[in-house]
C-alpha cells in the first residue's frame, strides 16, 4: 500500500431527497456531487481535512468526528471512502478544530486496547478490539488506524522488522483489513485465533457466492436494457459500472444464447 499524501476525508452517500433533509443539520461539505448506483442517482458528500494527519490521537479524533456527523444526518446513508462523480461545488477544507466546533462530538468511552506481544497477535488483537467497537456501535476505520498506530509504537524493534513495509503501510493495511473483516463477519471480542481463521474462511466463501449472485442480477439487467435499445455507454452509466464490465456481460449473454 503506497503512502498517501492526500488529507483524509469523511464521506457519505444518500438519496437526493434524504440529502435535502439532512443538509441543514450539517456543516457545508468540501465536495458534493452526483453518483450513479443500481438504485438510481445519489448524492456523494465529503468533508475534507486541510492537511494530512499522523499519530493515534488525530486519527481517533477524526473517528469521533465521523460518528458525530453520521449521527447528525438522521436519514439513511452509506459510508464512503473516496470521491466520485461530478462535483456540485468545492468548498472549505476543514481542520480538526473547525470540524470539532461545527459538530461538537460527544465524549466516547473507548474500550481498552489489547496490546500485542508480536507480529502473530497484532492483527488478531486488532480484530478483537474492533469487535468490541462494533458491539458498542462506535466502530470506525479511523479508530482502528489509531489502534494500529498505538500497537506499532508498543512493539519491540525486532518485532517491527518482521513486517513487510514501513509504519504507515503496515498500520493502515492492517486497520483496513480488520475493518472490512469485522464488517463482513460476526466475531466475539474473546475469539481465539482458530475462530478468527474460520470466520475469515466463511466470509470468503460468502463473498464469492454474493459476487456471483450480483453478477447474475447485473447481466439480467443488462439484457433487459439492451432489448430496450440502450447503447453500452448508456447502460454502463445507468448501472454505475465500467464499459468493460458491460462488454463482458454482452459476451456472456451472447455465449449463453449461441
Amino acid at each position: 500500500m503506497p503512502r498517501s499524501t492526500a488529507p483524509p476525508a469523511i464521506g457519505v452517500s444518500m438519496a437526493w431527497a434524504d440529502w435535502e433533509k439532512a443538509r441543514p443539520r450539517l456543516p457545508p461539505p468540501t465536495f458534493a456531487g452526483e453518483v450513479q448506483s443500481a438504485d438510481g442517482p445519489k448524492v456523494y458528500a465529503s468533508w475534507n481535512l486541510s492537511a494530512p494527519i499522523d499519530g493515534a490521537k488525530p486519527w481517533r479524533w477524526l473517528g469521533r468526528l465521523r460518528l458525530a456527523l453520521e449521527r447528525a444526518i438522521g436519514v439513511p446513508f452509506r459510508r464512503e471512502d473516496g470521491a466520485a462523480g461530478e462535483p456540485i461545488g468545492l468548498g472549505h477544507h476543514w481542520s480538526l478544530g473547525e470540524l470539532s466546533d461545527a459538530l461538537q462530538p460527544p465524549r466516547i468511552e473507548y474500550p481498552a486496547w489489547l496490546w500485542p506481544q508480536g507480529k502473530e497477535d497484532f492483527y488478531r488483537n486488532l480484530c478483537r478490539y474492533g469487535a468490541k467497537l462494533q458491539r458498542r456501535g462506535i466502530l470506525t476505520r479511523e479508530e482502528l488506524i489509531a489502534a494500529s498506530l498505538s500497537f506499532w509504537a508498543r512493539l519491540p524493534k525486532e518485532e517491527r522488522l518482521r513486517f513487510k513495509g514501513d509504519r504507515w503501510q503496515v498500520c493502515h493495511k492492517k486497520a483496513f483489513a480488520a475493518y472490512d473483516f469485522i464488517q463482513r463477519c460476526e466475531i466475539e471480542p474473546t475469539a481465539t485465533p482458530e475462530a478468527i481463521k474460520e470466520a475469515r474462511s466463511r466470509g470468503g466463501r460468502a463473498r464469492v457466492s454474493q459476487r456471483r449472485k450480483n453478477a447474475q442480477n447485473r447481466r439480467e439487467r443488462v439484457a433487459q436494457l439492451r432489448e430496450e435499445g440502450l447503447t453500452q455507454k448508456e447502460i454502463a452509466r445507468l448501472l454505475g459500472v465500467g464499459i468493460a464490465t458491460v462488454k463482458r456481460d454482452y459476451a456472456a449473454l451472447d455465449a449463453s444464447t449461441a
